[in-house]
């Protein structure tokens, strides 16, 4: 048991009976008085709906009154919701100023709608803010409440955490695809396109033809003789180099994409070959035992 707890032990053992029973009787009398308090609020909010019923019926087709009737209500029903709503839910600063400040507009507006219905159904000359208030805004309030309840959905932090987490998955999700655009750049993924477009190519050539087409990419085996390729690494090059070697695999040494490269084209070249039935070895290898092809 803490410090105030004993206190408050010590507290109560002191109170006398009348003590006790003052405090129940207060207790009580306040119950009484925000239960009047209450009454007389929802009185009032019912007596400002009856003014709004009255005039606003008088501009809505009587075949959709009763459709009309479901937005009448909003602003009563927002005088009612709105200090529940500063109780139970709106904690945060700025979600907390936005219902302060739509309260005040509900009950605004509750009060002036209840002048102005007064005023016509009694004949009197309206002034001229109340007359155009009775054109161009008194239509509107149903609209106004909705748009104020969006408001405070939108500030709800709970929303507001939703839209956060969303928006880093969103991000997350374009850097992503910006990273598979840029791999998909690489020589290794072009070259993998190429040997599977090829491949496509002989299929369709082998159905329409039928027989088995050989496609000799003349240009590419050009290419590859006239790269000016490294001396320093000779070893790794077809076609007694070492394709499994840690520097070309790991792609540690500059040359690493020419190499695969290389290896790619006489692996295709001996396929052609084979094809062909040409027995001798590929010729154009830019590597031979280590050395370059002259």
């Amino acid at each position: 048991m803490n410090e105030n707890e004993k206190q408050e032990s010590e507290v109560d053992s002191t109170q006398s009976v009348g003590d006790i029973m003052s405090d129940a009787a207060q207790a009580a009398l306040k119950k009484l008085v925000m239960l009047a308090g209450m009454a007389v609020y929802i009185a009032g909010v019912v007596y400002a709906e009856v003014h709004g019923f009255s005039i606003l019926s008088k501009g809505v087709n009587p075949d959709m009154l009763i459709w009309a009737y479901l937005g009448m209500v909003a602003l009563g029903i927002s005088a009612i919701a709105l200090p529940l709503a500063l109780h139970v839910w709106a904690f945060d600063a700025m979600h907390r100023i936005a219902t302060h400040a739509f309260y005040v507009l509900d009950i605004a507006l509750l009060g002036t709608n209840s002048f102005v219905d007064f005023g016509v159904n009694t004949g009197e000359t309206l002034p001229q803010w109340a007359q155009m208030y009775k054109d161009f805004i008194m239509p509107a309030t149903p609209v106004i409440a909705a748009v104020g309840w969006c408001i405070l959905f939108l500030l709800d932090p709970a929303t507001k955490a939703l839209i956060q987490k969303h928006t880093l998955k969103a991000a997350i999700r374009e850097a992503l695809s910006k990273q598979i655009i840029e791999s998909a750049k690489s020589s290794n993924v072009t070259s993998a396109v190429n040997a599977a477009a090829r491949v496509e190519v002989d299929e369709a050539l082998s159905s329409l033809f039928g027989k088995k087409a050989v496609i000799v990419d003349r240009r590419k085996t050009a290419d590859v003789k006239q790269e000016a390729l490294s001396d320093k690494y000779g070893h790794l090059y077809p076609p007694n180099g070492d394709r499994q070697h840690p520097d070309l695999v790991f792609s540690r040494i500059p040359e690493a994409a020419q190499i695969r490269q290389a290896w790619l084209d006489y692996d295709n070249r001996r396929v052609i070959e084979a094809q062909q039935g040409d027995a001798k070895p590929a010729s154009d290898a830019p590597f031979q035992d280590g050395k370059r092809s002259q």
